[in-house]
């Protein structure tokens, strides 16, 4: 099993359209639903850049799957919204079935 460092990095390392410089990373525990991390986002062909938060699991959820696919907003609590195209759709929903859309949809990516 990865360290939580390495899934943040691993995670990082596969987000298609963003960059990332991680200013801190707070790990409470082994448990990837207890990483949350801030930094610096670089986005756009102008590199624009925006001060970010974000929760791990809800970060990889966004950036490393098709989020808005029915297999993945029936897994959400707000299935239509998800698979309309709402973030909230996904962010808003429990944490159980977050980690659960993790865990089927973004942790193999990692292994």
């Amino acid at each position: 099993m990865k360290t939580p460092k390495e899934i943040v990095d691993a995670v990082i390392a596969l987000a298609p359209d963003h960059e990332y410089q991680i200013d801190k990373l707070d790990v409470n525990s082994d448990v990837v639903g207890d990483i949350s991390l801030e930094g610096i986002q670089t986005y756009g062909n102008k590199g624009d850049t925006v001060r970010f938060s974000a929760w791990l699991p809800l970060l990889a959820i966004r950036e490393l799957t098709n989020w808005c696919s029915w297999e993945i907003a029936e897994m959400t609590d707000y299935p239509d919204m998800a698979h309309d195209g709402d973030w909230s759709g996904v962010r808003d929903t429990d944490r159980e079935s977050i980690l659960a859309i993790f865990n089927a949809h973004v942790l193999p990516k990692l292994v």
